[in-house]
């Protein structure tokens, strides 16, 4: 298996190895056996984000993501409409738009095959970009794509330096 989605509020539910739940500060620790990449506050233990300030460090970089399993988290969200009883004056239905909205728990497995050949090929890019212009400093996050008319899903995950200031990046 390469990619697992779960539900945030089942994972927290049955946490497993790995996992730890804080009482005092309400928040779900994580141990080192994991790469932490999100900014979801309710997850601690280690640092959320990889800084990223020149070529040499994309390689050490991508050997300690791909070192062991990646997690994060995707908020998705989906609009539907929900018909009501009555009609409109033209005699048209009446319609509700709501979306829903969820978080869900990204549990990238790094050693699958094509996983790592799409994180390769990202680190590649990536520090091909970075010799061609130095003075641009990015990062870039698409492991997660919706199918075309389903769930739009974000992740929000990486930090990145430009010279002289901080920003973020996200998809």
């Amino acid at each position: 298996m390469a990619v697992l989605l779960i539900k945030k509020s089942k994972f927290k539910q049955g946490l497993p190895g790995g996992f730890g739940w804080n009482q005092a500060s309400q928040r779900i620790n994580v141990d080192q056996s994991y790469n932490l990449v999100t900014d979801d506050k309710e997850f601690a233990g280690q640092t959320r984000s990889f800084e990223v300030n020149n070529v040499d460090e994309i390689e050490a970089i991508k050997n300690q993501i791909l070192s062991k399993p990646l997690i994060s988290v995707a908020k998705c969200s989906k609009q539907y409409k929900e018909y009501r009883g009555g009609r409109d004056s033209e005699g048209n239905r009446q319609v509700e738009y709501h979306t829903m909205t969820d978080d869900f728990v990204v549990v990238l497995n790094t050693s699958h095959p094509e996983v790592r050949r799409v994180l390769d090929e990202t680190f590649e890019k990536a520090k091909q970009l970075m010799q061609r212009m130095p003075n641009l400093w990015w990062c870039s996050t698409s492991m997660i794509r919706p199918k075309p008319g389903t769930a739009k899903c974000r992740m929000r995950t990486v930090t990145a330096k430009r010279p002289n200031r901080l920003v973020r990046a996200s998809t």
